[in-house]
């Protein structure tokens, strides 16, 4: 008994957030009912909803409008009574999606910038107990080698004291015996 008008119908779902307009247009791409009532009447002279009108197939695409930014458009053929064929056209404004995208893109950046600093903290703290190892290392190298140097010259004071030793052993046992044969007056 309640009779509810297309035009009134699609004014409410153009009213939803994140619609930008909705559109039922006729067979010849004339508006039938639009989310503005005063774009019903004028005529769309656009291609690819002419041949998605005439071949019966869904057109999903992405438009940049004037003012509005971009925005995401889906028409899709549909029978209507006493009217023929026609499209159902909806535009979706992509502002909350580019907001997200923008704020994703800014996370990722700071992540990325994050992991990277972290990387060259962590590989310069390496590089670092890297040389002071190394230095270490050489220190207990050039310690060894002074070691060795000293042993060296102490085995050869050693052999020199020996090899002196010996015939100052063989002077001073002729002395003493001397001295006691020859015992001085």
């Amino acid at each position: 008994r309640r009779e509810v008008g297309v035009q009134q119908q699609v004014e409410e779902l153009g009213r939803q957030p994140g619609i930008e307009s909705v559109t039922l247009l006729g067979q010849d791409l004339t508006v039938l009912a639009h989310s503005n009532p005063e774009r019903v009447g004028e005529r769309e002279a656009d291609r690819q909803l002419r041949q998605a009108l005439e071949q019966g197939r869904l057109i999903a695409r992405m438009l940049g409008t004037a003012g509005a930014g971009r925005v995401y458009e889906v028409a899709k053929p549909l029978a209507l009574e006493g009217y023929g064929g026609g499209l159902l056209r909806i535009r979706l404004s992509t502002a909350s999606m580019d907001r997200i995208w923008k704020s994703d893109t800014l996370t990722a950046v700071v992540t990325a910038l994050a992991v990277l600093g972290l990387g060259i903290l962590g590989m310069s703290v390496i590089f670092y107990n890297q040389y002071r190892h190394l230095r270490e290392v050489r220190a207990l190298e050039a310690d060894r080698e002074r070691g060795e140097r000293l042993a060296a010259v102490g085995n050869m004071a050693a052999g020199v004291a020996h090899e002196l030793r010996n015939p100052l052993n063989a002077v001073s046992m002729g002395m003493q015996r001397l001295r006691a044969e020859f015992d001085p007056a």
